[in-house]
C-alpha cells in the first residue's frame, strides 16, 4: 500500500465497525491499527488491522505505523469539519467529530450544505 496523499477514511464512507461512527483516524495511526476491521467479503469482524490485512490484503504488509502530528493533519481536520454534513448523510455515518476540531476549524460561510453530495 502506497499513497502520497491521504484523506481521513470517512471522506470515502469508512465507518467504525459496530458503531457506524465516521472513521477519523489516519491509516497509519495506532488507533487505526488496533481497531476492528470488517471483511470486504462478509460480515466477519477482524480484531485489528494486521489480522484483516493478513487475511484479505497480504500484499500490503508490513503496514506502516506512525503517530506524529503533521501539518497536513490540521488541513485534513479543517476539511472534514467543513465537508462533513453531506458526507455523514451520504454514507449514513454517526458524527463523532471532536468538539475541539469544530471550534478550531469550522467556517460556517464556507461549509458544504446538506445537499452538496449526490447519492
Amino acid at each position: 500500500h502506497r499513497c502520497g496523499h491521504h484523506l481521513l477514511p470517512a471522506f470515502n464512507g469508512w465507518r467504525v465497525a459496530g458503531t457506524c461512527e465516521a472513521a477519523l483516524d489516519t491509516c497509519k495511526s495506532s488507533k487505526n491499527h488496533d481497531a476492528p476491521k470488517r471483511s470486504d467479503y462478509s460480515d466477519h469482524l477482524f480484531p485489528n488491522l494486521e489480522e484483516y490485512l493478513k487475511a484479505e490484503h497480504a500484499e500490503w504488509l508490513p503496514f506502516p505505523k506512525e503517530d506524529r502530528e503533521l501539518l497536513a493533519d490540521s488541513v485534513l481536520k479543517a476539511a472534514w469539519v467543513n465537508c462533513r454534513i453531506p458526507l455523514l448523510q451520504r454514507y449514513d455515518m454517526v458524527d463523532c467529530t471532536p468538539a475541539e476540531w469544530i471550534s478550531a476549524y469550522e467556517e460556517p460561510h464556507r461549509m458544504l450544505g446538506p445537499n452538496a453530495v449526490e447519492a
